[in-house]
């Protein structure tokens, strides 16, 4: 026993700061809120990934193939975040006594918005009742400058034309397709795209205006207030100087008045979108006629700085 307790050595523990005491205290103090936080905290990410698991799975769920052949049955299920989508098309026979046989898969996709991996299959002979998977990789494109539309589609209401994929079901020796089947594909998760990409080009672009004017002697005098407002919208994305933060955020959030009015839709995640849905708030109350007024009034001492 001697031996051993004179080579034994203590461990280093540090010594206990007055922060961590300090700490210590205040957690044994305020346990019960802070669990409570805690929980409160736990429950609303769960809720915010069951909704995120839901949207996906309903923006998956696409239209199913209609054509001549009302015994096969063409459908497509989408998975994944992006900018790589797995597209899973499932062909059933639902004849019970008839085989299917010639028959080909392609798909009519714009090549400035998405890649298919194979983009024409050939389907082997289909018995009665059988059902026949293939899966494929879909890579959503973009260019350089990301139109912000594309990436949140379901918010903004834009972008949608890109984001749809017909797919062909032909037959050996017919001219025309005997099934087709659009696809709505779902928006890439701006998270999933490389984070200088976002920073760089999503930010910049984010924090413009889509619109712009032009000065009020170029305007009709039969043009309407509308009228002259999308005028102006039109032009302002033709500038070519970038205004400054401040300038963006109001012309951002004087469009969004005079299109949607009020601020519809809950405050978002990140730097750039909480700040556009703050001066978009501030608006609150202003009627739209007013909100297009007022946009077209600082686009209009705007135009020569920055035109």
């Amino acid at each position: 026993m001697g031996p051993a307790a004179a080579n034994h050595k203590p461990w280093l523990i540090p010594k206990k700061s007055k922060l961590f005491l300090e700490q210590s205290i205040r957690e044994r103090e305020n346990a019960i809120p802070m669990h409570v936080l805690f929980q409160q905290d736990l429950n609303r990410l769960r809720l915010m990934a069951a909704r995120t698991l839901l949207d996906v799975h309903v923006k998956s769920d696409n239209s199913v193939g209609t054509g001549s052949m009302e015994h096969v049955r063409l459908s497509a299920e989408v998975e994944g975040l992006g900018p790589v989508f797995r597209m899973t098309l499932i062909i059933e026979n639902k004849s019970p006594d008839k085989a299917v046989i010639d028959l080909s898969i392609l798909f009519h996709v714009h090549t400035m918005y998405y890649k298919v991996s194979q983009p024409f299959i050939k389907v082997p002979l289909l018995s009665p009742g059988s059902k026949l998977e293939f899966p494929t990789k879909v890579e959503e494109v973009f260019e350089d400058s990301i139109n912000p539309d594309a990436i949140f589609r379901p918010v903004t209401g834009g972008g949608t034309e890109r984001s749809l994929i017909k797919v062909l079901l032909l037959k050996e020796g017919k001219q025309t397709p005997v099934l087709a089947a659009t696809v709505q594909m779902p928006p890439t998760d701006p998270m999933m795209l490389p984070f200088e990409k976002i920073e760089a080009v999503t930010v910049q672009y984010l924090l413009r205006p889509r619109s712009l004017s032009t000065p009020r002697s170029h305007k009709p005098a039969n043009m309407s207030l509308e009228e002259n407002f999308k005028t102006v919208a039109d032009k302002v994305r033709n500038w070519k100087t970038k205004p400054s933060d401040d300038e963006n955020l109001a012309l951002y959030s004087l469009y969004k008045q005079a299109v949607f009015g009020d601020v519809n839709i809950s405050e978002p995640s990140g730097i750039v979108e909480k700040a556009k849905f703050k001066a978009w708030t501030k608006r609150k109350g202003m009627s739209q006629d007013d909100a297009r007024t007022q946009y077209i009034e600082m686009a209009e001492k705007l135009q020569s700085k920055y035109a």
